[in-house]
């Protein structure tokens, strides 16, 4: 039997040229990561002045203002929902009292028509009679 053997042959490349010393970079620095790729989301507060006795008052001021808007304004709701709760039960009565009014009209009509066919009560009953 035959031997193989392989051989491997390498290039060196060329050298690069040198640099003057002034001209190489230094290696950079690791950068850190921006605040933006973090999980949590940092807060950002303005610091403020303390409150002064005016501020305190125009705030005061500024809720008894608004307490007065709101009690001005359920003043007016209440007032125009009696007036609809008013306006409702006058509606519901004035229809009974008109239902009412048509059937007594209805009522006065056929007797009158009764009362101008026949007559009289006694004409009436002598009409019944002859028809029977």
């Amino acid at each position: 039997m035959s031997e193989t053997t392989s051989t491997t042959t390498t290039t060196a490349k060329p050298a690069a040229a040198k640099k003057p010393a002034a001209a190489k970079r230094k290696p950079a620095a690791r950068k850190r990561k921006p605040a933006a790729r973090r999980t949590t989301t940092a807060r950002t507060t303005t610091r403020t002045s303390a409150p002064t006795r005016q501020g305190a008052s125009r705030v005061r001021t500024q809720a008894k203002n608004e307490t007065r808007e709101a009690l001005k304004a359920n003043e007016r709701a209440a007032r125009l929902t009696s007036k609809q709760a008013a306006a409702l039960a006058e509606r519901a009565a004035l229809s009974y009292v008109g239902a009412t009014l048509e059937a007594r009209d209805r009522v006065v009509e056929t007797a009158t028509s009764i009362v101008d066919t026949f007559g009289t009560r006694k004409s009436a009953e002598r009409e019944l009679k002859q028809s029977a």
